[in-house]
């Protein structure tokens, strides 16, 4: 696995600055639904649209959570309107 994520790093890295800015506008063409949403009318940009996998949470130094389990955020219980 490790090789893998670093072979992975390597082929990113020897990549043309072209060919990094066609895959970053893919990846923006992607996510474009998401990064905004219609408020009151308006367009408005959406500060964080990912949710974090269900797990052990670790935090940072002594956090007061640590060790408690993250449950899944399921469709129905993220509240997200957009259009497309």
């Amino acid at each position: 696995m490790y090789e893998y994520f670093e072979s992975e790093k390597a082929r990113k890295k020897a990549l043309s600055a072209a060919e990094k800015k066609e895959l970053k506008q893919a990846k923006d063409a992607l996510e474009l639904k998401y990064t905004t949403c219609l408020l009151d009318g308006r367009k408005e940009k959406v500060g964080n649209f990912r949710v974090e996998p269900p797990g052990l949470f670790r935090g940072r130094g002594d956090h007061p959570k640590k060790g408690a389990l993250k449950v899944c955020v399921y469709y129905r219980r993220a509240n997200q309107k957009h259009k497309d």
